[in-house]
């Protein structure tokens, strides 16, 4: 997902300073990103047409949060 992303920032409007990653799991395919509240349109655009490799690759907005905290808590009782 890293490097689909960091592919990705290259080729569209959305800039490299609007998001980053701030943390990824490979086993459950989660991450967390964060952007400022004015570009989650922009980024849930890019995901949308995002490729790896010349292939499609479906990133899903699960949840939008203003803080980490509140955001991992959503997903901790999400998984429950």
């Amino acid at each position: 997902m890293a490097q689909a992303l960091s592919e990705f920032r290259n080729m569209s409007s959305v800039q490299p300073s609007d998001f980053r990653i701030i943390e990824y799991d490979p086993l459950t395919r989660m991450g967390i990103i964060r952007c400022g509240h004015l570009r989650v349109d922009a980024l849930r655009t890019m995901f949308k047409s995002m490729k790896l490799r010349e292939t499609f690759v479906k990133v899903e907005v699960v949840t939008v949060s203003g803080t980490l905290k509140a955001l991992r808590s959503r997903l901790r009782k999400s998984q429950t």
